[in-house]
């Protein structure tokens, strides 16, 4: 979903504009970080006639793992996205404090401050996988599946490929 880190990204090209030159080739690789994203999003609009009340758990919130910051997080922005469609959001992410700082801006999130609390949850629609953390291979995915109503998973970061 994200070529590069956005904030490296968006730093460099004020450098370029600071000292009056172009960098094109940064603007055109933050140009497709913005369209993978909105791509991303498409897909998970489009896929359904719409996402009213749908019910969705994120998994990840944070920038990148192991760390707390969610200030550039595709995360973030997919569960904005989501609350705009009405949707029902879930969150989970290894990192507590990551999870408090997220209620801090989204108070009607439902968090799960447990990665077994996953294996409980009911009236799932979909689940969106939003960053990739080694952890991911630890969780028992055919498990997950069985509390999901429609066998779902928008895997931003290609993930289920590479552990399968």
């Amino acid at each position: 979903m994200v070529v590069a880190f956005q904030k490296d990204i968006k730093s460099l090209i004020h450098q370029f504009k600071d000292n009056g030159l172009e960098g094109k080739i940064i603007s055109d690789v933050d140009e497709v970080n913005e369209t993978q994203l909105n791509y991303f999003l498409w897909k998970i609009e489009n896929f359904s006639d719409n996402l009213d009340w749908k019910k969705f758990l994120v998994l990840w919130i944070v920038f990148k793992p192991n760390t707390d910051d969610i200030k550039e997080s595709r995360a973030v922005e997919i569960i904005k996205f989501l609350l705009e469609k009405w949707a029902n959001v879930v969150w989970f992410d290894y990192v507590k404090k990551a999870m408090d700082n997220i209620s801090k801006i989204y108070s009607d999130v439902e968090l799960l401050y447990k990665e077994d609390e996953i294996y409980n949850l009911q009236n799932l629609d979909w689940i969106i996988i939003a960053i990739e953390y080694k952890k991911f291979n630890d969780l028992d995915w055919s498990k997950i599946k069985n509390y999901i109503n429609f066998p779902v998973i928008f895997d931003g970061r290609n993930i289920l490929n590479k552990i399968r």
